[in-house]
């Protein structure tokens, strides 16, 4: 019969590391698709009811989607 101590492992698990490049790198590559997000819900915005209309969207879906706050 197996102890306790046999059936727990005591390996460590694999750390994962990230240099400060990459951190950075994921903090701008965030940055950037806030800001395209944020564009993307101005044009959004923008847009006349025939074309929303077009795109299968109606006035109200687009007003609730430009209300949306992303902070990742």
């Amino acid at each position: 019969m197996e102890t306790m101590m046999e059936s727990v492992s005591l390996e460590r698990a694999p750390v994962t590391t990230m240099t400060i490049g990459a951190r950075v790198a994921k903090v701008f590559a965030a940055l950037r698709w806030a800001i395209t997000l944020n564009r993307s819900r101005v044009a959004l915005s923008e847009l006349t009811d025939d074309q929303l209309s077009d795109i299968g969207i109606s006035r109200h879906e687009a007003e609730r989607e430009c209300r949306k706050v992303d902070l990742f």
